[in-house]
């Protein structure tokens, strides 16, 4: 018999470092932008930085202004670097302009309220359309990060999909990502939802599948979804992108699915 869980994502703290903090950093980005949109690639920075740098930090896996001030330090970034790249302090100053670019602007508590308020009333309550999961659940309301887990065949990508069909079909003006990260997203599994609720197929045109089979690809993606205004909700299988340290050295498998709404 397979189990189903639907929660709020709480396997980071077990997952490789590594893995958890560049997902952490793609739900963040995309659950929580900031008010100046301050893109998270430093790619994305030039011309403000040199472009002939960039690409000289992205040949060494510095990609993004979390690699650049956090992964590590500035001496030891500027020791990567091929010879004559650039020097120690021009290398700081560009830290330093890429820490003042991305950071977000500071706010009162009260601010927060009024803008947390302001979301609210702007939320389309998400819904499976089983009255009683619904309840359960108490919706799925946006700014969250919901984990659907389970063994394979459980469940889990049928749930979504009835989720996304419900959205699309109840709001004609939305429109929902679905990333997919092992490649096996089946189109006849989403008609077969659409018959059973009675739902026009065109209600698909609005469904974009994206395939994504490592955790770059997909922030790729999701930074550019936080441009895109009409894109509130987003599914993510990670079945294939977590591999897990196990006692035994090997990989553990988890098959989850996450479910991201603005």
């Amino acid at each position: 018999m397979h189990s189903l869980c639907v929660q709020h994502s709480p396997w980071l703290d077990s997952c490789d470092l590594d893995l958890s903090e560049s997902l952490l950093n793609i739900w963040l980005r995309f659950l929580c932008p900031s008010n100046n949109s301050s893109p998270m690639r430093l790619a994305n920075l030039v011309p403000s930085i040199p472009a002939q740098l960039v690409a000289s930090l992205e040949a060494i896996g510095i990609r993004t202004e979390t690699e650049l001030l956090l992964s590590t330090s500035t001496l030891d970034i500027f020791r990567r670097l091929p010879a004559g790249t650039t020097t120690l302090q021009a290398l700081i100053e560009v830290a330093s302009l890429v820490a003042s670019l991305c950071a977000a602007p500071s706010l009162s508590a009260y601010e927060l309220l009024i803008l947390e308020e302001h979301a609210r009333k702007q939320q389309r309550p998400l819904c499976s359309g089983n009255e009683a999961l619904d309840d359960l659940l108490r919706g799925l309301s946006g700014g969250r990060v919901i984990e659907i887990s389970g063994d394979k065949g459980s469940g889990k990508s049928v749930l979504a999909l009835n989720i996304v069909v419900q959205h699309l079909a109840t709001y004609p003006d939305s429109n929902v990502v679905w990333i997919d990260t092992m490649g096996d997203f089946s189109a006849e599994i989403a008609v077969q939802i659409l018959n059973s609720k009675q739902v026009s197929s065109r209600v698909l045109e609005r469904l974009h599948v994206s395939l994504a089979f490592d955790t770059d690809s997909a922030q790729t993606l999701l930074d550019d979804l936080v441009q895109a205004t009409s894109v509130r909700s987003v599914f993510l299988s990670l079945s294939y992108l977590l591999p897990l340290n196990s006692d035994l050295g090997g990989f553990r498998i988890i098959h989850s699915c996450l479910y991201l709404t603005l």
